[in-house]
């Protein structure tokens, strides 16, 4: 026989609050001694991994919202292109693009907008700053649905 067998349905909704509310208790980050800041600096320091390889990879990370502006472009761009990240922000997605790939290329990720999680691979020329064009080739992946990336 079990222990809640025997208590009444008032002690047991009054344990079921006591537990919801040690339960928020827990989920408070000052609850685990934890401070906001020390959370703010250990999520900092979770990130700079990804940071590190973004900046240094030789690949070139970017997000593309929904209307085809570009919203993030790893540092690799500069080193790549000759682009810095705030030259490119905001641009659209295709101003840098040889323009005989982009109706090739906007029909591609017209299609990819309606396949959340699907990838494409592709190529395409890109404008290097003052020296003409260069070839990339591409990883797409719709991400529209992801609420931290949004692109």
């Amino acid at each position: 026989m079990n222990n809640n067998d025997n208590k009444t349905k008032g002690q047991l909704l009054k344990e079921i609050e006591d537990l919801k509310a040690k339960i928020a208790k827990l989920e408070k980050p000052e609850a685990s001694g934890l401070s906001v800041r020390k959370v703010e600096d250990i999520l900092y320091e979770s990130e700079q991994p990804f940071r590190y390889l973004a900046k240094n990879s030789n690949d070139l990370f970017v997000i593309i919202d929904i209307d085809g502006k570009v919203t993030y472009v790893s540092d690799s761009i500069e080193r790549i292109t000759g682009f810095v990240p705030a030259e490119v922000l905001g641009l659209s997605s295709f101003q840098l693009m040889h323009p005989d790939d982009v109706d090739h290329l906007s029909q591609i990720l017209s299609e990819l907008v309606t396949l959340p999680g699907e990838m494409v691979q592709d190529e395409f020329r890109f404008q290097k700053k003052g020296e003409g064009w260069i070839h990339l080739e591409a990883m797409v992946t719709n991400y529209l649905h992801e609420p931290s990336i949004k692109g």
